[in-house]
Parts: C-alpha cells; sequence; structure tokens
C-alpha cells in the first residue's frame, strides 16, 4: 500500500455531482479556529460534491465531501468537515498538505443521465445519491474556489481553478452519518454536474 503523495499543485480531471443545501446554523460541525459560517437569518450552507477522478489525474480516485461556506480573515471560503476518498495516497497527501479530514471508504459510481453514487464506511454506514441530468451547457467556464482548513493549528487557504461543462438537474442523497446528521436535518437548494472537468489544485 503506498502513501508516496504527488507535491502540489495537484491536476484532476473527471466528472463531479454538487448540490448546495441550507441547514439550521445551530448544527453547524466544529471548524478551524477563526473560522466563521457564513449565516442568513440562522441558516448556514454547505456544499456537497460526489467526485470521480479519471484518467489524466495526478490520482485517481472517487471522492465525496462536504463544505461549509465560512468567512475567515474576511475572505469567503469553503473549509470541509467530512471527506472520504478510496485512494490511500490521496487521504495521506490530502492531510499532510492542506489539513483535509479525509477518511476511507468505499465507492460505486454508475455515470450517464440517470448516475446512480453510493460510499460506504465500513459498518459506521454511508451515502448514497442519484443525478439526473437535465440541460447541460453547450461550452466550458471557469470555477474557482477558495478553501481554508487547519494545517498545524494554522489556517491553511488554498484554491482550486477549473473548467467544466455545467449540466442541470435533480438529484438525492441520503446520508446515514452520524457527522452528516446537520445534512439529513437540511433541505438542497440546487443540484448541478460539473462535467468533463479539468482542474488544479493548490494553486
Amino acid at each position: 500500500m503506498s502513501t508516496n503523495y504527488p507535491q502540489p499543485p495537484w491536476r484532476l480531471n473527471g466528472q463531479s455531482y454538487a448540490g448546495i443545501y441550507r441547514f439550521p446554523a445551530a448544527l453547524t460541525p466544529r471548524l478551524p479556529a477563526g473560522v466563521v459560517p457564513v449565516t442568513l437569518a440562522g441558516t448556514a450552507f454547505a456544499a456537497v460534491m460526489w467526485v470521480d477522478y479519471q484518467r489524466g489525474s495526478v490520482l485517481e480516485y472517487r471522492e465525496f465531501l462536504v463544505g461549509v461556506l465560512c468567512r475567515a480573515d474576511r475572505k469567503i471560503c469553503l473549509t470541509t468537515v467530512s471527506i472520504w476518498v478510496d485512494d490511500h495516497r490521496s487521504r495521506v497527501g490530502g492531510r499532510a498538505l492542506w489539513g483535509i479530514p479525509k477518511e476511507m471508504a468505499k465507492f460505486s459510481f454508475r455515470h450517464g443521465t440517470h448516475a446512480e453514487l453510493e460510499m460506504l464506511v465500513g459498518e459506521a454506514g454511508g451515502v448514497t445519491g442519484s443525478f439526473r441530468s437535465g440541460l447541460t451547457l453547450p461550452f466550458s467556464m471557469p470555477l474557482t474556489v477558495r478553501l481554508v482548513q487547519d494545517l498545524g493549528g494554522k489556517r491553511r487557504f488554498t484554491r482550486l481553478r477549473s473548467r467544466c461543462r455545467l449540466t442541470f438537474g435533480r438529484a438525492t442523497l441520503v446520508p446515514d452519518l452520524p457527522e452528516l446528521d446537520f445534512l439529513a436535518r437540511g433541505k438542497a437548494i440546487a443540484h448541478v454536474g460539473l462535467r468533463d472537468f479539468r482542474a488544479l489544485f493548490d494553486v
């Protein structure tokens, strides 16, 4: 089992399905010191992503993550509160380089106009989901996300820059893990597919 991870930036390609959720701010998971959730009338917001990093990526693996929309040093960011992958090098590298709290899980993805998605975390439970595609934009567009994590007691800022074709659609998400209870008690706002994305992480 290799734990030798690539040095940044990580070049990543593949397919992704994302959702924006709102949930009671009082249920916000613990965030890094100095990082506060963005709230509106007692509501906080989270991004949920299923990702399949495919051929051409620095590592080929699958991932499920939940990030809370937050503010740090007057910057609007996402901070990852829960994340699972199926590659040990990704897990070790994510923790060492950026403080991303990656854990291991098993995944099953079936892509298509009706994608079926599943993640299992041993006997602890898992997450199932689906994404039914609607309109896909005929052109690619840029997308940049700033992330912040705790790394050795300090805030570590990172940027993800990507291009993708957006697909609008409908999705389901059934979380069956204690740490995702806040999502189960929240509500989806929107869902999109990120088709054929190409990204650089830590730029």
